[in-house]
């Protein structure tokens, strides 16, 4: 039940607001997301420590774990491209230049990190 708060309040700022307020909130997150992301891996760079022998017995690939890549991968890369955010700013494109360089950059962009 907890997403219920979220929801109205996400469908009310987005209702007061429009495209623009959902375009402020996304980029608050994802500036937020990437500063987690920097802390994140400046910790897992200076206090987790392991031996070559722990990297060799992780890094043992399995069509198991392959095809579990792949599914994820693909999971991913589908949930963006249905995304209503990233259909959301194609409509709202100024002109077909602007939306061929929004959905280039953008979908570059989506399909980069999921693959990486």
């Amino acid at each position: 039940w907890g997403i219920v708060p979220v929801a109205l309040f996400t469908m009310t700022y987005t209702m007061i607001g429009g495209l623009p307020a959902s375009l402020i909130t996304d980029w608050v997150q994802a500036v937020a997301i990437l500063i987690a992301v920097i802390i994140i891996c400046i910790i897992l760079f200076t206090d987790v420590s392991f031996t070559k022998d722990d990297f060799a017995e992780v890094s043992k690939g399995t069509d198991q774990g392959f095809d579990a890549f792949v599914a994820l991968c693909l999971s991913v890369f589908s949930a963006e491209i249905f995304n209503l955010a990233f259909w959301q700013r194609i409509y709202a494109a100024k002109d077909e230049r602007q939306l061929r360089i929004g959905f280039l950059v953008g979908g570059g962009m989506v399909s980069f990190i999921t693959f990486i």
